[in-house]
């Protein structure tokens, strides 16, 4: 059943099917519920429209055991603290997209699961440790805009991913994103490019599922048969005169800190090194009087290095 959109719900209120209302904000929207239900229905909190009563939830506490997570059910929700009931079976086309969900694990049990998960732009982990052989991987947009993304789990010795289409990850083009797949040898270099893609920054781990082979190599189950990482290339540069201090090229989601290390020499003949007990900051020279920065900001040695960048060498002290 669909709340009318013109409904500001209070806590406390039962509204239907056991859903009740816990917490609201101080416009009266729900922001937490209980559900009692067995089945979440299609777009039964998600809406495209901002108004909508169910907008602005963000924790659902399900009491009972919920099979089914129906389409759009948190479309554009801020639903950021969902963890999906083990008990559920099957998740509908665009059940959490656009919303605001954090961290994701696919119950065991799951059979199906549609496109679900795209434009999520605040999801870090995603983890499907026994996939479906009729699970969303071959249809599209499966993780689509998700550019916070930053560890992707799929597949499990004994559990392997079956089938993979090309746009299962446009828009995913970050740094600092790891996605490991398990397969057979006979599909590894298929999904490597499949996911490629669109993660086109990525760290890509493909692992065997089983012992097989991979040019003509064999894998004992839970082996590594790829790891894919994308070379980046950026310039460091003397913001004064734009002169190149050097050209560098590193494995994509490399960050500063790793890079650096113990110390580098520009062509300059200046050092650069990381700053403080956590290298939180790389500076130049041991005086430290420069900083490095990218689009006026400071550089942490945590921060990855951008692809194609050109990084400036700050006079602190100027």
């Amino acid at each position: 059943m669909i709340i009318n959109r013109s409904i500001k719900v209070s806590g406390g209120t039962e509204i239907t099917d056991g859903i009740v209302v816990k917490a609201r904000d101080s416009e009266g929207y729900a922001t937490e519920v209980d559900f009692y239900g067995t089945v979440v229905g299609n777009h039964q909190f998600g809406d495209e429209d901002s108004a909508h009563c169910w907008s602005r939830l963000e924790t659902v506490n399900f009491k009972t055991a919920v099979t089914e997570i129906g389409n759009c059910a948190f479309f554009k929700t801020n639903s950021s603290n969902i963890d999906i009931p083990k008990t559920v079976t099957k998740i509908g086309g665009g059940a959490f997209g656009s919303s605001k969900i954090v961290h994701v694990v696919i119950p065991y049990g799951c059979t199906f699961v549609n496109s679900a998960f795209g434009n999520c732009k605040q999801m870090i982990t995603y983890l499907d440790e026994r996939p479906a052989k009729n699970s969303y991987y071959t249809n599209s947009g499966q993780f689509v805009n998700n550019t916070a993304l930053a560890t992707v789990t799929l597949g499990s010795v004994g559990y392997p991913v079956i089938g993979m289409r090309n746009n299962m990850f446009a828009g995913c083009t970050q740094t600092g994103l790891t996605i490991t797949i398990y397969t057979t040898g006979a599909n590894a270099d298929g999904y490597l490019s499949a996911i490629r893609n669109g993660a086109t920054n990525a760290t890509i781990i493909i692992k065997a599922s089983e012992d097989t082979t991979y040019n003509d190599v064999s894998y004992a189950a839970g082996e590594t048969m790829i790891t894919s990482r994308v070379e980046i290339s950026f310039s460091i540069l003397d913001e004064e005169t734009s002169e190149s201090l050097g050209t560098f090229t590193v494995n994509g989601g490399t960050t500063f800190a790793e890079w650096i290390g113990s110390g580098l020499t520009l062509d300059s003949g200046l050092m650069l090194i990381c700053s403080g007990a956590d290298n939180s900051g790389p500076v130049m020279d041991a005086e430290g009087i420069y900083s490095l920065r990218y689009g006026g900001a400071a550089v942490n040695g945590t921060d990855a290095i951008v692809s194609g960048a050109d990084y400036t060498l700050h006079n602190d002290y100027a």
